[in-house]
């Protein structure tokens, strides 16, 4: 008998555990470790009090797992990662886990429910269709071999220990997803560079990378300052200080941005819609 309950009281070592057992036959291999896996539980907010999880004789068999916070000035929770190890699927778990996961959030308070899927992935989208998610966007995710990203920095690009987001919010075309949002940055800031391009006393472009895995959470160059370079220059830096062998841009849900890239070869490797729920 499948046994539904939050994850409040699950070691995060079983947890990964399932993750990674749940995720080996996943459409986007998922090569992760310990360290990241816990590193992406700061970035999003975990919160086992509004994560669900079902057991079979006390063992984790499959998972919602989500982050809370305020997001847009709601007060939201993220779907970090939903699985189901595959001795278990096809058995309604997925759903079961969906209707508790509403339970939890209706007593924690939360008013919205967020996640991404794929859109190749009919079942899960379905699955959330029928559960009353709604699309809200539509995000490509971009990648490069480091090799094939040409061209040299132009431009002066100074790394910083931190950014002040409210002076940069205005050079973004549309905000970003959750796990690239300033609260996701700044919950686990060490891991990340922030690169900036500088003029006349202030920031006119920015960027903030993962230097080990060549993820790119943010970056934008100031509506005026556009078209001079500023934007290949940093991508050149995070080329030439990364130790990946690829850049990513995940979630890219403006229409500049993707025109930008596209342009430079970047290659599309997934689409997503992102999805809402309204507690």
């Amino acid at each position: 008998m499948i046994r539904y309950s939050s994850l409040e009281n699950t070691d995060v070592n079983e947890l990964f555990s399932v993750f990674i057992e749940a995720f080996s036959d996943y459409m986007i291999p998922v090569n992760m470790s310990f360290e990241r896996f816990a590193g992406n539980m700061r970035r999003n907010g975990y919160d086992g009090r509004v994560s669900a999880g079902a057991f079979s004789d006390g063992k984790l068999v499959g998972f919602i797992m989500s982050g809370r916070r305020v997001h847009d000035g709601i007060l939201s929770a993220y779907d970090m990662g939903t699985g189901v190890i595959p001795k278990y699927r096809s058995r309604g778990i997925a759903g079961n886990m969906i209707d508790h996961l509403k339970c939890l959030l209706d007593q924690e308070g939360v008013s919205r429910y967020v996640l991404e899927v794929i859109r190749d992935n009919e079942r899960a989208l379905n699955l959330y269709r029928r559960k009353g998610f709604e699309i809200r966007r539509e995000f490509t995710c971009f990648q490069i071999d480091k090799s094939r990203l040409k061209g040299v920095s132009s431009f002066h690009v100074e790394h910083v220990p931190s950014l002040d987001f409210n002076l940069v919010k205005d050079f973004q075309d549309a905000s970003p997803s959750w796990q690239n949002s300033d609260e996701s940055i700044l919950s686990d800031k060490d891991r990340y560079v922030f690169s900036v391009i500088s003029a006349c006393g202030r920031v006119c472009a920015y960027a903030v990378s993962d230097p080990a895995t060549g993820d790119i959470s943010q970056f934008a160059v100031s509506h005026e300052c556009r078209g001079r370079g500023m934007g290949k220059s940093l991508l050149a830096d995070i080329r030439d200080n990364t130790a990946a062998s690829a850049l990513r841009v995940v979630n890219v849900g403006d229409d500049a941005t993707i025109s930008f890239l596209t342009h430079l070869d970047f290659v599309p490797f997934a689409e997503q819609y992102e999805m809402e729920l309204r507690i």
